[in-house]
């Protein structure tokens, strides 16, 4: 999501303030692969996945450390991101968890003093703000119970990042529009988008997967400016049976086909005719290339390492996001 937003600037007016509100406003949400086998890789008939299975009553400490560079038309930028996060296993029905998920402290640091001002004024309105969650049996979200209080939060962060921007507040009224569609989540897109890394985690967890097995899928991306068809593969890539430790790795990118219609739908909200829009989108080129390696304990995702680059030329953009996160799961003591 934040590879999408960090691009949509271009093709409109005021496109650097544009995009850098977006971006702000959606935040406001290399440890080496380690070798598994002792002496040897173990044979697939060996592997058995341990199901996820955190005990009720359990605390879990989330720290996400992201680091971003943005070179827009040659000027680069550079932001830190930090959140460190509590979640909790309240209970489990059947097959589903309850949990609670909240915010507990963040810091973040902008080469932009403008974005950096912006953040710090937004990111206070989601601190300490538990979200209670339903998933599923692998730990991936499936809806946002207290979902009004969630887009309390959310409308409380917006309106701080658009109260920094008073001096623009054209800039300030284009964010609160686009923004729109994340405070009309219903409970399953909320979910997706307000619960930070915890979807990403459950990535790897009950994956099904056999050793050296490749999936191959294509998915929908949330994000606040529309919908993007994501291809990916999943792999199991180590494994080891005595312990249940595996290390799971995720490819993905984006479908082109998809990416053209977001950008048409995006030109058309902005009010360009027909012939117009052909025009730009055929002069469209953007991709991301996005390799997640997980390591799994016992079942659970204790740590996940994201790199990413999105390169975009959108008409007199030529904009490179390359970003790394690395994101950590310890049991809270």
């Amino acid at each position: 999501m934040l590879e999408l937003i960090a691009i949509v600037g271009g093709p409109f007016s005021a496109a650097r303030s544009i995009g850098s509100a977006l971006r702000r406003a959606a935040l406001t949400v290399c440890f080496p692969a380690v070798c598994l086998m002792a002496g040897g890789a173990a044979s697939a008939a060996d592997w058995a996945e341990r199901p996820y299975n955190p005990p009720v009553g359990s605390r879990w400490t989330i720290e996400r450390d992201l680091s971003t560079e943005l070179s827009d038309n040659g000027a680069v930028t550079k932001d830190t991101f930090k959140i460190t996060s509590e979640l909790r296993i309240v209970g489990k029905e059947g097959t589903q968890f309850d949990i609670t998920y909240a915010r507990r402290k963040f810091s973040y640091e902008s080469g932009d003093a403008e974005e950096q001002k912006a953040m710090l004024a937004s990111l206070p309105a989601l601190q300490n703000i538990e979200y209670r969650v339903v998933t599923d049996a692998g730990g991936m979200p499936l809806r946002v119970e207290n979902l009004a209080e969630a887009k309390a939060a959310m409308r409380a962060a917006f309106d701080a990042t658009a109260k920094s921007l008073s001096d623009n507040p054209q800039v300030a009224e284009s964010m609160r529009r686009g923004l729109a569609p994340m405070l009309d989540a219903d409970e399953k897109s909320a979910a997706e988008l307000y619960l930070d890394e915890v979807p990403t985690l459950a990535k790897a967890q009950n994956t099904g997967l056999k050793l050296g097995e490749t999936r191959r899928e294509a998915a929908i991306e949330p994000s606040p400016i529309g919908q993007i068809k994501l291809n990916r593969t999943l792999t199991l890539s180590e494994a080891d049976p005595a312990s249940g430790k595996a290390v799971v790795v995720l490819t993905e990118s984006w479908d082109p086909d998809s990416t053209r219609t977001l950008f048409d739908h995006l030109l058309e909200r902005a009010g360009l005719g027909d012939d117009e829009r052909k025009k730009k989108i055929a002069t469209l080129e953007v991709s991301l290339d996005k390799r997640t390696t997980f390591d799994v304990a016992d079942g659970m995702t204790r740590r996940a390492i994201v790199e990413s680059t999105t390169l975009s030329n959108l008409w007199d953009t030529h904009r490179v996001v390359k970003s790394r996160k690395v994101v950590t799961v310890t049991e809270a003591r």
